[in-house]
């Protein structure tokens, strides 16, 4: 890609570990050029945020850039900053240029916490996105609410964020747990009549509410989950050898097994799961399996996985494949689903924002509950004004090679294998009813 070393009329603004630079805009797919780098933090307003000048909108990332979930982080925040260089380049958000400020959590909600307490009182940030980790999520959550500043999920899925723990200032953009456990169970079961399982995922919010509403969903279809669950094991996030869980599920004599891993440790585990020989004894099946850069290191050993998708490169609709055809061309690789997830996050909260007419918290939440805005990859969603999760459909993908592919992007992108939707649930069969959340705003 050729390097426009042109002025560039709009600037989007990173922070990492406390340091500012100017990266250039830099079209749809991130060829960055930086040019700048000093200190642009603003005087404190207070609570509240309000960090937003005549000029500029300020969005907090306490994002995770190191660690088992670094990747997740890099891919969410790069969504975000191709959707600010767009809105950008077409006069920001109410005419006030996006500026995004982001801060490595560890992976810690201790640490977390203590950057969105910067993020607000010294960046004066408007907004608060992103976060990849449910636990890290279920810890800013509350500081959000104490500062009254808004803040918009846009990967993590425990069920509590708007579940239990819910509050006012707390929005999720993308899917939850409960919905993609409902939408595996029932594939495993129903499609493809599966008997029994095994479960295995990373011990932390996530993966343990998955196997909380895969329980919950087996009881819904009839079954009693101690009969049909042969084994359930979770492994810390710095796991290295999977050896002795893998061993377990093959052990138990399930018919499918059931993987909740994301970034490093589910390359870890389907590599070595493959290895072992996991995939001869059972099908796999998980709700984050088949993304991008899983499948890129992996290889044809993620051939016959199946997977619940949020969103998938493969999914067949005018705006997907004119953004997905866009990037492709401009990087030589298909984006990674938590880079679709933010660019989908922040087009709903540039268009909120613009409806509001305003930046103030209360016009943000009073305008975002029950707002209906049409999604560009994926078509209308609606934010339940009950506990502020948005309706989003879930596909149910199985992994194929490229010989067996017959859809767009062959030879177009570096991965051998491509997620093949072979079934699609509407929000209203796998949402939670309100009654169901334990969330009372």
């Amino acid at each position: 890609m050729t390097k426009d070393n042109s002025p560039m009329e709009r600037r989007t603004f990173i922070q990492s570990a406390g340091t500012i630079g100017a990266i250039g805009t830099f079209g749809l797919a991130g060829c960055a050029q930086q040019t700048g780098n000093g200190n642009n933090t603003p005087t404190s307003t207070g609570n509240g945020g309000g960090g937003s000048s005549e000029d500029t909108l300020k969005i907090g990332l306490p994002s995770t850039i190191s660690g088992a979930y670094a990747s997740l982080g890099e891919f969410n925040n790069e969504g975000f900053r191709l959707k600010a260089e767009q809105l950008n380049r077409n006069g920001g958000i109410l005419g006030k240029e996006v500026e995004l400020f982001v801060e490595d959590n560890e992976l810690s909600g201790d640490t977390a916490v203590q950057n969105t307490r910067k993020l607000v009182n010294e960046d004066d940030v408007d907004l608060i996105m992103g976060v990849p980790s449910s636990g890290v999520s279920l810890a800013v959550a509350p500081v959000a609410e104490e500062l009254g500043v808004p803040f918009i999920s846009t990967v993590n899925g425990t069920g509590r964020l708007t579940g239990d723990l819910c509050n006012r200032y707390v929005f999720r953009v993308n899917n939850n747990a409960p919905q993609g456990a409902r939408a595996m169970t029932r594939y495993l079961m129903e499609d493809r009549g599966f008997e029994t399982l095994s479960f295995v995922g990373s011990d932390y919010a996530w993966p343990q509410s998955v196997l909380e509403y895969v329980r919950s969903e087996l009881e819904t279809l009839g079954y009693n989950p101690d009969d049909v669950i042969q084994s359930s094991e979770f492994a810390p996030l710095d796991t290295q050898d999977y050896a002795s869980y893998i061993t377990s599920m093959t052990n138990s004599g399930a018919d499918a097994g059931m993987a909740i891993f994301a970034g490093t440790p589910a390359i870890r585990f389907l590599t070595q799961a493959r290895n072992f020989g996991l995939m001869d004894e059972m099908h796999i099946s998980g709700t984050t399996l088949a993304q991008v850069d899983h499948m890129r290191p992996v290889g044809e050993d993620m051939r016959g996985i199946s997977s619940v998708a949020r969103w998938t490169f493969t999914l067949d609709t005018p705006g997907n494949n004119e953004w997905v055809s866009n990037y492709i061309s401009e990087n030589g690789r298909a984006p990674q689903n938590f880079t679709a997830s933010a660019w989908q996050g922040l087009t709903a909260v540039a268009n909120v924002i613009e409806e509001a007419g305003s930046v103030d918290p209360d016009d943000f939440i009073s305008t975002f509950e029950g707002y209906t805005w049409e999604d560009p990859f994926e078509g209308e969603f609606t934010m339940r004004a009950e506990d502020h999760q948005a309706s989003n459909p879930e596909y149910m993908v199985e992994v194929v090679s490229e010989s067996e592919w017959d859809g767009n992007y062959v030879g177009d992108v570096e991965t051998t294998v491509f997620p093949n939707i072979v079934r699609e649930f509407q929000p209203d069969t796998v949402m939670r009813s309100t009654d169901e959340t334990g969330c009372s705003l």
